[in-house]
């Protein structure tokens, strides 16, 4: 009887949740918390939580449940993560405002919605993220004949120049010239003609274009694009590739070979192969192109140059080194942003350095979260069709932000977006890079 009445009881519990749990038939058809006591703590049961550890009052023991609790967490409207998200969007102010302000319940955590933002944009790029991935730049006939003739126009204006030249040349006195200035202008125009050449057989092929759209191929930044395998945008990546051929012509041996070959090479892989290229091949190839001997690092400490210059002498490779590191390193954006939020602030005394880091951290996460966006829409949209509104709501999206955060009049807050913006900004992105390359060479 004694031992009948234990097992009744529990043990000793007050709830009937162990005794429960000796009948294997009431496991998967009788719930764990049927009666009025936490199965946690023992703590009686005030509403659906338990008031002393904050476990929910109705347990099971059933998969089904479980998976369909799982699914609804992450569908439901009123989970922090999906509301944190929309308000990153639409109303940042007001998450910064009421996360400062002790509002914190209903949102996801400053730095935990950072973290996810980065992580979650390298995770789409690893599995969504291919050579074919972007949408290739489109134009209308009209708009390549357009920009053949401007072309044109800057070739006809080019050779009226060397002409002058040439003529200048040939009439001044013997003394005051030289044979081999005379053969570079004779050079320098037969190189003229040769462009506005060009520039006549592409305005013949556009014009023996169909009418309907998307007749050639485009690359997404809208550097080239081909028609039958001949280009017919003017200053695109094969006119790039004939003036540095033209200017290896006319300088001969004397100054920068090495780099008109680097940056020949460069734009003859995003001309040829940019469609087939991974994104980080392209930001090489476009980085070759602007330093085309290379980046070299000069610091007053020897050992540190030569730890650093070896991973960032060739621009492919130290575009492949950022990327694969520029994870890792993702959060050093808040401590070198923090400083100018600071000092843009400096004059608003009911400011806290922690209303700095909350505003800094979310203002963060929604560059990244717009950044997501953007690479989202580049799948339908060419590069050089989204960068400019991209801008336009970063802009838009950090007046708001900052209006709303800080309680500032619209003058005010525009005066200090346009600050960030054009100063702030631009050392913060030239900072975190070069903080990168740093801890990533090392």
């Amino acid at each position: 009887m004694k031992l009948k009445r234990l097992l009744k009881s529990g043990f000793g519990f007050r709830s009937s949740g162990l005794a429960t749990e000796t009948n294997p038939s009431n496991r998967s058809s009788q719930s764990l918390g049927s009666s009025q006591t936490c199965q946690n703590c023992s703590a009686d049961l005030i509403g659906a939580y338990c008031h002393g550890c904050g476990q929910s009052g109705s347990v099971h023991r059933s998969f089904a449940r479980e998976i369909a609790g799982i699914i609804q967490s992450i569908i439901s409207l009123d989970s922090k993560t999906i509301r944190t998200i929309l308000f990153l969007f639409f109303r940042p102010g007001t998450l910064t405002r009421s996360f400062v302000y002790g509002k914190r319940a209903r949102f996801a955590p400053p730095f935990s919605s950072f973290i996810a933002s980065v992580f979650f944009v390298f995770g789409f790029f690893g599995l969504f993220v291919g050579p074919n991935y972007f949408k290739e730049r489109e134009y209308t006939k009209s708009e390549l004949l357009e920009s053949a003739r401007e072309g044109l126009d800057e070739a006809i204006a080019t050779q009226k120049d060397g002409v002058i030249t040439f003529q200048r040349l040939k009439n001044a006195a013997p003394s005051s010239t030289t044979p081999e200035e005379i053969q570079r202008a004779l050079k320098r125009l037969d190189l003229d003609q040769k462009r506005v050449d060009r520039m006549l057989r592409r305005i013949e092929l556009i014009k023996a274009m169909p009418d309907q759209p998307g007749v050639g191929k485009g690359d997404p930044l809208g550097l080239s694009y081909t028609y039958k395998g001949q280009s017919v945008l003017a200053e695109d990546t094969s006119d790039l590739i004939f003036e540095i051929d033209a200017a290896r012509t006319l300088v001969g041996d004397e100054i920068g070979l090495d780099g008109l070959d680097a940056t020949a090479k460069a734009i003859r892989l995003l001309a040829d192969q940019n469609l087939s290229l991974k994104m980080e091949d392209r930001l090489g190839a476009a980085l070759t192109i602007m330093a085309p001997q290379g980046f070299r690092l000069a610091t007053p400490w020897p050992a540190l140059n030569d730890r650093v210059n070896p991973h960032i002498r060739r621009p492919i490779d130290w575009v492949k080194r950022f990327t694969g590191s520029a994870s890792k390193f993702a959060i050093l954006i808040v401590p070198i942003s923090l400083p100018f939020i600071v000092l843009l602030f400096a004059w608003k005394r009911d400011s806290f350095i922690y209303d700095h880091v909350v505003f800094t951290l979310y203002a963060s996460a929604s560059l990244v979260m717009l950044f997501i966006g953007f690479t989202i829409l580049a799948h339908w949209i060419a590069w050089a069709d989204l960068i400019a509104p991209l801008l336009l709501i970063y802009s838009v999206h950090l007046f708001w932000h900052l209006k709303e955060a800080y309680d500032l009049r619209v003058g005010t807050a525009f005066g200090l977006t346009a600050v960030f913006s054009i100063f702030f900004a631009p050392i913060t992105m030239a900072l975190f890079v070069t903080s990168v390359v740093f801890l990533s060479a090392l």
